[in-house]
């Protein structure tokens, strides 16, 4: 019997006793447990059905799905061992169960509901089953497509650093669940998602509280609207991250809604909207910097008014109460002329702010670690050529000074 604190907790002991029951290749332990808060319930009715059966998979009295002990015991255990090709998945291209840190994994294992059971089921699952259900595997990927909307597939097999063979499934349950949802090719939380992660997170039933703390507003219709200039921010940061682990360097990815900061400063709001936030570390030495996706669209005015918006808010205690002095702005456009257009109409607003602007072709030819960045610099009249800059974004690039 175990007695957890809460759910979650209820869930990590399970996921323990899974864990050993699949690195041992038995089945799993006979084991029933609950919570303190059920615990209390058992002074009125010491029947209550307030255990999670390891056996029945159900909700269940002490002991009541017990078959108990009809004959004497044998010598050996009566179980076998499972055969590592056994597998609950239907399609041939699916039937060698993949590994996840090196746990086998089946849908039989993991799953208290069987993969025999039809849409129906899965949708109308509860919370808690759900959250018994989920394999870690399964809870990293809603994790990310929450902090990272509109990935597909093999990107989240990029970020995730799993098997193909594992992540394909693993989405497609948390779609039968209803906590993804997908447009075109990529994923965001669908509603039922965001109740999900609120209750995880602490919220209860509070979602819409949970979904402003973590800057989401009214949804994702914002990133759905603008699809294009989502897909380039995407892009951009596992091109990032990718650079990341091959170096041996830190990135953190903040996605265009979590980036968003409204504040007020002297009895006027303030808006700092990048088109993504992220912090890139490198032998001690943090580069904090914003994403700009320019498609030529925007006016010159709205430019000028935004880059004005990251100065102050560089310089106000918003940036420095979280420890960032320094701020660079990473712009992507479409030509060499666009990024002179860009560099002329920024320079008056710069104070504090390093902006580089390169354009779309000579990131995907050379890569951002590259030197194909025009640092914005010198006077307004001044013209820069950007075809023969030899300009890196972060000093850790620049061979010379590693």
């Amino acid at each position: 019997m175990v007695i957890a604190q809460d759910e979650f907790r209820l869930l990590d002991y399970y996921t323990v006793l899974r864990t050993t029951a699949i690195t041992q290749q038995v089945p799993m332990p006979q084991a029933y447990l609950t919570t303190f808060r059920e615990m209390l319930t058992l002074r009125k009715n010491p029947s209550n059905p307030i255990w999670y059966s390891t056996v029945s998979e159900k909700q269940t009295a002490l002991l009541l799905d017990a078959p108990g002990i009809m004959e004497e015991m044998p010598e050996q255990l009566p179980w076998r061992k499972l055969p590592l090709t056994e597998s609950g998945y239907r399609s041939d291209a699916e039937k060698q169960p993949g590994k996840n840190n090196g746990v086998l994994i089946t849908p039989e294992l993991f799953a208290p509901l069987k993969p025999s059971a039809d849409a129906t089921e899965y949708a109308n699952a509860s919370m808690g089953a759900i959250a018994l259900t989920l394999n870690p595997l399964e809870k990293r990927l809603i994790d990310e497509i929450a902090a990272h909307p509109l990935l597909n597939s093999k990107q989240l097999v990029s970020l995730t650093k799993a098997t193909p063979q594992n992540v394909r499934p693993s989405l497609a349950r948390l779609s039968r669940f209803l906590l993804v949802e997908m447009h075109e090719d990529k994923y965001i939380v669908a509603d039922k998602g965001l109740q999900y992660l609120a209750l995880v997170a602490g919220f209860g039933k509070a979602v819409e509280r949970y979904a402003r703390a973590r800057g989401w507003g009214k949804g994702f219709d914002t990133l759905l609207r603008h699809w294009a200039h989502t897909q380039e921010e995407n892009e951009f940061f596992l091109h990032l991250a990718a650079i990341a682990q091959k170096r041996g360097h830190t990135l953190t990815w903040y996605s265009e809604l979590e980036s968003r900061l409204f504040y007020r400063v002297s009895d006027r709001w303030h808006s700092f909207m990048p088109d993504g936030r992220g912090t890139y570390v490198a032998k001690g030495k943090r580069h904090e910097f914003v994403i700009e996706v320019d498609r030529s669209r925007m006016s010159n005015e709205k430019i000028r008014r935004k880059f004005t918006e990251y100065s102050a808010c560089l310089a106000s205690n918003v940036m420095r109460g979280a420890g960032i002095e320094e701020l660079q702005v990473l712009v992507l456009t479409t030509s060499l002329g666009r990024a002179e257009t860009l560099r002329r109409t920024i320079l008056p607003t710069l104070r504090r702010l390093s902006v580089h602007i390169t354009t779309f072709d000579r990131l995907r030819q050379s890569g951002a670690d590259a030197a194909i960045w025009l640092k914005v610099e010198g006077s307004p009249n001044e013209k820069q050529d950007i075809t023969s800059a030899k300009t890196y974004c972060f000093d850790c690039f620049n061979p010379s000074k590693r």
